[in-house]
């Protein structure tokens, strides 16, 4: 899960932790041509997000912005062809994407995809789990930069 952060007296986020986790069914018996496509695809795009939010390696625009392709792809796979079950996933890509619209100064384009996240999270796991709770915390922190700071307060009470 990646964290990000807004500094207090900077509007611009700034990264403190970086820790990505992802289980794909990778190598699983059974597993579909649409599965290994999904997983890959959105692996390569998370890695580019990963090292772009974390400070390590390439963060050009041009990475950023193919990276967001990747996954908006596999994000429209994953809604449509693969369906609910998928939807951890799904919550997944949609955080990697608006982390990278983060990266990229545009919190206004991470907004609905966190609350996606969200919606997707809270269904799947209920409102005491700390994937939840992450996801929480990472829309709070747009919401302040989209100087939506009453949003962001009721989010995080």
């Amino acid at each position: 899960v990646l964290h990000h952060h807004i500094h207090p007296h900077n509007s611009a986020p700034q990264h403190k932790a970086l820790h990505h986790h992802h289980s794909s069914a990778t190598g699983c018996v059974g597993e579909s041509n649409t599965d290994t496509s999904l997983s890959s695809s959105s692996s390569s795009a998370a890695a580019t997000a990963a090292a772009a939010t974390s400070g390590c390696g390439s963060s050009d625009e041009r990475s950023l912005r193919s990276a967001l392709a990747t996954l908006h792809r596999a994000r429209t796979l994953a809604k449509v062809v693969l369906g609910p079950a998928f939807d951890a996933h799904l919550a997944t890509v949609c955080l990697h994407m608006a982390l990278i619209h983060g990266v990229l100064g545009e919190p206004e384009r991470a907004v609905p995809l966190l609350e996606q996240a969200l919606a997707l999270r809270l269904r799947l796991s209920g409102p005491r789990h700390i994937s939840v709770a992450q996801v929480q915390v990472e829309l709070a922190a747009v919401l302040g930069q989209c100087h939506r700071v009453r949003e962001a307060q009721q989010l995080l009470q």
